[in-house]
């Protein structure tokens, strides 16, 4: 999976969003907890964000 690749078509993890965007998986959890990145909960600590999140972000300044 690289960056510039946008058609997703299933959920993807905090990990694969981490290394998708090249940051750490502790930040994307921080963005999720503020609302800068849209994640669906999974149980008590499992987080899948959408395709079309990743889209979005990668249009807006939200990461380093």
């Amino acid at each position: 999976m690289r960056r510039g690749d946008t058609m997703f078509t299933s959920y993807l993890t905090v990990k694969q969003f981490s290394e998708l965007f090249g940051v750490s998986k502790s930040l994307v959890y921080r963005l999720v907890k503020s609302g800068d990145v849209q994640a669906i909960r999974l149980g008590s600590k499992n987080y899948r964000i959408s395709p079309n999140e990743v889209q979005f972000v990668e249009g807006r300044k939200v990461l380093p």
